[in-house]
């Protein structure tokens, strides 16, 4: 717990062993530092499975030309992210990710016992570009245990109850997120109880926003968001996966000329890949 330290205005480069990482350290505030060129990560952490890093600040930082690397130490392929963060209890405010092999911002998140259940922390103003992977990733943001505002959350040892986990608090909150000419803008897979606002996705070489076929996607609210496809000729705008429950509203689709978002505005129904508890307005 070191609530006082700090790292700032600090610059790594040329790295062949990632660049700032922290490994079970609490309340450090990282702001404005350049890694480049880094072989593995730009900015991580280091436990993935017991969430060991929260209540960490990640403020105005740039990650830029990450790689993916292989066999170091024991999580085998490093996939060469700008941010990769297990624990979704951080705050991310003004950061940029660019170049990577990897995606822009990625989660990780195994819950594996109910004392590691953290809350999702602030996500704002941070921005993604020119990634190979997708510019936010969100991978098991809690198949059980959803990450809500305030701290409330449902515990591991919980089974998956789609009626009742709904009701839970108030979902934690996704700010002026953007992403430009990544593989995919958005992705998900076991995540829920999340609100996006003020989102903004162009050019993406696969789909803008993907909600991955998993078995619970629960409660994605998105408001005021625009996917354009651009030079990109991105395929689809959203996807939705099974068993989804997501919320759509203002939405503007834009330069969709090939594939079927280009729709969008006539018949939402025929241009969106919807299944499941999908609910659109004002496209």
């Amino acid at each position: 717990d070191c609530k006082d330290c700090y790292l700032k205005n600090s610059a790594i480069h040329n790295c062949y062993n990632r660049g700032f990482a922290l490994d079970n350290a609490f309340r450090i505030l990282i702001e404005k530092n350049v890694a480049a060129d880094i072989w593995g990560d730009g900015f991580s952490e280091d436990n993935v499975l017991y969430v060991g890093e929260v209540e960490n600040k990640f403020y105005y930082n740039l990650a830029c030309g990450t790689r993916k690397i292989w066999g170091f130490l024991e999580k085998g392929m490093i996939h060469g992210d700008c941010f990769f963060i297990p624990s979704p209890t951080n705050d991310l405010r003004g950061n940029a990710a660019t170049g990577c092999q990897g995606s822009g911002f990625h989660w990780y998140t195994v819950c594996y016992y109910e004392n590691h259940n953290w809350p999702f922390g602030k996500f704002d103003d941070n921005y993604a570009h020119a990634n190979a992977g997708d510019g936010m990733h969100m991978w098991f943001i809690y198949p059980r245990v959803y990450p809500l505002a305030g701290g409330t959350h449902l515990l591991c040892a919980i089974p998956y109850q789609h009626h009742i986990r709904s009701r839970w608090g108030l979902r934690a909150a996704v700010n002026n997120f953007r992403s430009f000419q990544t593989g995919g803008g958005i992705y998900f897979f076991d995540a829920g109880m999340l609100n996006f606002t003020n989102t903004v996705i162009s050019d993406a070489r696969h789909i803008g926003i993907d909600i991955g076929m998993a078995d619970w996607i629960e409660v994605l609210d998105f408001k005021n968001t625009l996917i354009l496809s651009g030079n990109a000729k991105t395929r689809w705008g959203i996807s939705t996966g099974w068993w989804s429950d997501t919320y759509f509203h203002n939405i503007t689709f834009q330069d969709f000329n090939e594939y079927p978002a280009t729709r969008a505005c006539g018949s939402c129904i025929d241009s969106i890949k919807a299944y499941y508890w999908n609910n659109f307005e004002q496209v």
